[in-house]
């Protein structure tokens, strides 16, 4: 191989490296050893760089970036993730606590069950979850932490409804588990949406389209859009640590709209 020949290949791999901001070399420096294998012209010969890559400051100080731009994220795992989990959980059991079940259960004609308990309790932690997800990392977090607290209710909940099979319990557990992931995709859909696509969302979750009074949609439509805006309004230092969560009247809310 020529001189002509290696100089060029010493280009293509100056221009490949140049390609990376992170790696500097020094040209002058590089070498070539030829390594012949047997049997085969000099044009075959294999090259092998001997020269060791040097770093450069730059990449250093691009390191040194990284590290400042992630170390919020990086204490909040080290430090501040242990301690949002019982804050969330008692977020979980306050904003419940709140609910009027028996009355929501009635004004909202839904037969008094597990599963009904289920549906009020899933669309309220919906509200939650779209509420804290607005406060980046610590919101993912606590979404996270609230829907395990419910999870965890559930389960404490359907045990406790009698001689039940453990293997049913298991069952019917991950049947709402799938149906709950199904349920957020269409609310948040509504969220974004219309009324009208809201109130189907609405209707064929919480009601199992089987209500035919659409009254009872738009009571629900505007409970929701109430609720959402009276949440946004709550800082998510209030939430987490005072947990004061005063849920919108969702009687009489056809009239007040009036």
């Amino acid at each position: 191989m020529s001189w002509m020949h290696r100089l060029s290949s010493v280009r293509v791999v100056v221009r490949s490296l140049g390609a990376r901001p992170e790696l500097a070399v020094n040209v002058g420096s590089l070498s070539r050893c030829q390594i012949p294998s047997s049997g085969l012209s000099s044009r075959h010969f294999k090259e092998i760089s001997t020269t060791p890559t040097v770093f450069s400051t730059a990449a250093i100080e691009n390191e040194q970036g990284v590290v400042s731009r992630n170390w919020e994220k990086l204490k909040f795992f080290l430090i501040k993730k242990y301690k949002l989990r019982p804050l969330a959980w008692c977020v979980y059991r306050d904003a419940m606590d709140e609910i009027d079940y028996l009355g929501f259960l009635k004004e909202f004609r839904m037969a008094d069950t597990f599963f009904s308990w289920f549906l009020v309790t899933e669309l309220h932690v919906w509200m939650l979850m779209v509420k804290v997800m607005n406060d980046g990392i610590r919101g993912q977090e606590s979404r996270k932490y609230i829907v395990e607290a419910m999870w965890e209710d559930a389960n404490v909940r359907k045990k406790q409804l009698g001689n039940v099979k453990e293997t049913v319990v298991k069952d019917h557990m991950k049947q709402l588990g799938y149906q709950f992931n199904a349920a957020i995709i269409g609310y948040d859909e509504g969220l974004l949406g219309s009324d009208k696509v809201l109130a189907g969302a609405i209707w064929r979750r919480f009601l199992q389209s089987e209500c035919n009074d659409p009254e009872i949609v738009e009571k629900l439509v505007i409970y929701v859009r109430k609720t959402m805006i009276m949440l946004d309004k709550i800082p998510f230092e209030q939430l987490i640590s005072k947990r004061n969560i005063k849920w919108v009247n969702y009687k009489n809310l056809l009239q007040n709209q009036l």
